[in-house]
């Protein structure tokens, strides 16, 4: 057992009572963790480019372009304060 451990850490193999070998892959936690980077980087990228291109451009200065920077904003600050 000890062998397959060392070959693929992210096995994690254990015996039970019938002395059967159960192996369970723990690859939940990294792909979640990755999920997660990707998705908080491509939020802060997206809404950061909200925010530039409003802020550069002004015929996109509408009340309704001040609404959606306001959410852009307001997750940036989310993400920020998730992340710290």
């Amino acid at each position: 057992m000890e062998n397959l451990t060392n070959t693929f850490p992210w096995l994690n193999v254990s015996a039970s009572i019938n002395s059967t070998l159960i192996v369970t892959v723990n690859l939940a936690d990294p792909i979640t963790t990755w999920f997660t980077i990707i998705t908080l980087s491509a939020t802060l990228f997206t809404n950061g480019l909200i925010v530039i291109v409003y802020a550069i451009n002004s015929p996109l200065r509408t009340p309704f372009n001040a609404y959606i920077v306001n959410i852009a904003v307001t997750e940036i600050i989310q993400v920020n304060v998730l992340v710290n």
